[in-house]
């Protein structure tokens, strides 16, 4: 059944139930556009401290003009970092080389970023698109980040359910950008189960640092009404019954939608390895994120297509 007050809830009431977060430093990707701008603001109104990380500065300069004029406290947002573009391995990198340089602990990464169902096309590094930034591009920066991490927070999407596909290696690892075939739903849809199987499998694994025990998990946003779906073809927003996530495309508001994105930031507790949706674990998944294999072979595949970007 549904959880309807944790569907209903709103991201500056999921901070404000978790109590101040004064003396945190959380870090988002894509952090001034739909979810992530909510997510930032909520963070903000209960004194987190914010690293924001994204890939257009003149976005990035509106965003920091919008929160002076709506008078957040300034002294905690960090805007000040290099661009983030996680399509190019080399930003990620200089980009957690600042972010290690700059802080000694981060309470929280939160890995919102994406793109959904664009044209077919590969990243700097020559991986299909959509897996390439929504996972790879945000393995490095968590991977880079490890040893100073508390928590990781992986936005994914119920489109992981699709059919029951298992990750299909043999399909990204031989990606040709003039594929006449590419499908942008089948390539969402690997992206999203790659979150889950990345955030089970960084769960297992110690980050090296007694100090700090790392908690990771992933989620379900809610499709939300922001501008990731703009690829997605108005056939495909019309129809109820192509995808389990089509039907719900504009059934929360942004603030709505990062509710449960700030519940896994901020809560003082969370299941270790869990999956969330409306701001509560779900207890059964669809079998295609249970794979362990799959995730173990997809955190190596991650590490070997990284290793010359790594910290």
């Amino acid at each position: 059944m549904p959880n309807k007050e944790g569907f209903e809830r709103t991201a500056l009431q999921a901070a404000e139930a978790n109590g101040d977060q004064s003396g945190k430093v959380f870090l988002i990707t894509g952090a001034y556009g739909g979810l992530g701008m909510e997510t930032t603001k909520a963070l903000l109104k209960v004194k987190g401290q914010v690293i924001l990380a994204g890939r257009n500065e003149e976005t990035m300069k509106s965003f920091v003009s919008q929160l002076e004029a709506e008078e957040y406290d300034m002294a905690l947002v960090d805007a000040v970092g290099p661009p983030c573009d996680l399509a190019d391995l080399e930003q990620v990198k200089a980009f957690a080389a600042y972010v290690k340089e700059k802080y000694t602990k981060l309470d929280c990464v939160i890995l919102n970023a994406g793109v959904m169902m664009c044209p077919a096309g590969v990243t700097k590094q020559n991986l299909e698109q959509q897996v390439g930034v929504n996972v790879v591009g945000h393995f490095l920066l968590a991977l880079s980040l490890l040893s100073i991490t508390s928590r990781q927070v992986w936005v994914s999407s119920k489109s992981y359910e699709a059919g029951g596909k298992r990750f299909d290696f043999d399909w990204f690892q031989n990606f040709k950008a003039d594929d006449p075939e590419y499908d942008a739903n089948f390539a969402y849809q690997q992206s999203k189960l790659g979150n889950i199987l990345l955030a089970k499998e960084f769960a297992k694994r110690d980050n090296g640092n007694e100090a700090v025990k790392l908690e990771t998990v992933a989620l379900h946003p809610g499709m939300a009404d922001t501008n990731l779906g703009r690829h997605v073809p108005s056939y495909v927003k019309g129809a109820t019954t192509l995808m389990g996530w089509v039907g719900i495309l504009s059934k929360k508001t942004a603030e709505q939608g990062a509710a449960t994105t700030v519940t896994c930031a901020t809560a003082a507790l969370v299941q270790n390895g869990a999956y969330y949706e409306d701001c509560e674990p779900v207890n059964k998944l669809v079998g295609n994120v249970n794979v362990e294999e799959d995730g173990i072979r997809l955190f190596d595949l991650c590490v070997e297509l990284t290793k010359d970007f790594q910290q």
